[in-house]
């Protein structure tokens, strides 16, 4: 009988042991993270992927992967940021998450795979409109890569108004899709009379 209280004794403290390692590994995450989102919005996007990769490292969360694509696509690095949003939509896939990833293909210029991506952020967040407005402007992207194409800008023009609609919320996103939204119809308008 004592062995038994011995051996359950010894179970319970490993068991306390591993729990306590476990918060303690997710308490490291945590705290990397929140180190790595201050140096991100302080600027240092160095020290935001430094911070984020130990979050990782401790613990790897959608969350992480995100701020340190985030950091990876503000340097330019567009290839680093779609693995870590990719890793993150594996993780949890979110509007947002979808949202950046399309942001680094449609610098990269594989605006087909930024228009699938806007595609599924639009269909977990049919009010996001900034998903919209990328959309669109990857719509006008191919449009002229292929000389006009009536029905991509078609697409691309639905796409912007819908933006404008919602309401983006940075006034600059909103200047440019209506300059853009005029820039399509006008171009629109001269095709049809072509």
């Amino acid at each position: 009988m004592a062995f038994l209280g011995l051996l359950l004794a010894f179970v319970v403290a490993v068991f306390l042991l591993w729990v306590s390692l476990r918060l303690q590994r997710s308490s490291v995450g945590k705290a990397y993270g929140r180190h790595g989102a201050a140096h991100f919005f302080a600027g240092d996007d160095d020290g935001a992927i430094a911070n984020f990769t130990e979050s990782i490292l401790a613990e790897p969360t959608a969350a992480a992967y995100l701020g340190r694509g985030v950091a990876f696509f503000k340097k330019g690095n567009d290839d680093g940021a779609i693995a870590d949003f990719t890793e993150a939509i594996r993780l949890n896939p979110s509007f947002l998450a979808y949202l950046h990833r399309g942001g680094a293909y449609f610098e990269k210029g594989d605006h087909e795979k930024a228009i699938t991506d806007y595609t599924e952020a639009i269909r977990l967040d049919p009010k996001c409109a900034e998903a919209y407005y990328f959309r669109g402007l990857a719509y006008g992207r191919i449009a002229s890569r292929m000389g006009g194409d009536h029905a991509i800008v078609e697409k691309g023009i639905a796409d912007i108004a819908i933006a404008d609609r919602l309401g983006p919320k940075d006034a600059e996103m909103r200047r440019h899709a209506k300059a853009c939204l005029a820039a399509y119809t006008a171009q629109q308008a001269n095709q049809r009379k072509e």
